[in-house]
């Protein structure tokens, strides 16, 4: 196997983070979505990733709610939350955090960070995937998380809420949701 198969695990070893000076505005929230996405699209391509997903749903139930929900908790369970620098876009790819994982660290992740990571595990497993930027005190959008189609409807999927699984954080001024 060469790294040339798999161009996400070759960007992976040679440029682990992608650092990103992206502006600002819809323009930015939209841009930095839509590289989101590429690398979602990718990294569920790549066998690593499948890997990992398998192995975190393989003694659940065979239940579409309950492999994304045990998705959800062992990302929540050993990961944390940590934001970027201000006006600094750092994006970090799935097979980064998947790999400080294998090695027992625990990835330090922001909002877009989980939204890959997560959208890239449920993606390789089949489910259809959206991302979400949401604006709550603003017109700003000031927070992005994945929802997944579960039995017919898109269920919220931010690793940074407090509410968990399939709840949404608060009240939502405005939303943009992007096809995966």
């Amino acid at each position: 196997m060469s790294l040339a198969q798999f161009p996400i695990l070759s960007q992976t070893l040679r440029y682990p983070v992608q650092k990103l000076s992206i502006g600002f505005g819809d323009f930015a929230s939209t841009k930095t979505m839509k590289i989101m996405k590429d690398i979602i699209i990718k990294s569920s391509e790549n066998p690593y990733i499948r890997n990992w997903a398998e192995s975190i749903v393989v003694s659940c139930p065979n239940d579409n709610m309950a492999r994304a929900a045990t998705l959800y908790n062992f990302l929540r369970s050993r990961t944390r939350y940590c934001r970027d620098m201000e006006k600094i876009e750092f994006i970090k790819t799935p097979p980064v955090s998947l790999q400080l994982l294998e090695v027992g660290g625990t990835p330090l992740l922001d909002c877009d960070d989980y939204t890959v990571l997560s959208l890239s595990l449920l993606s390789t497993l089949g489910y259809i995937t959206k991302i979400r930027a949401v604006a709550y005190s603003s017109k700003r959008f000031e927070h992005v998380y994945g929802l997944c189609l579960v039995q017919g409807d898109y269920v919220p999927f931010d690793l940074v809420n407090p509410n968990g699984f399939s709840a949404e954080k608060m009240e939502i001024i405005r939303y943009t949701d992007l096809d995966v």
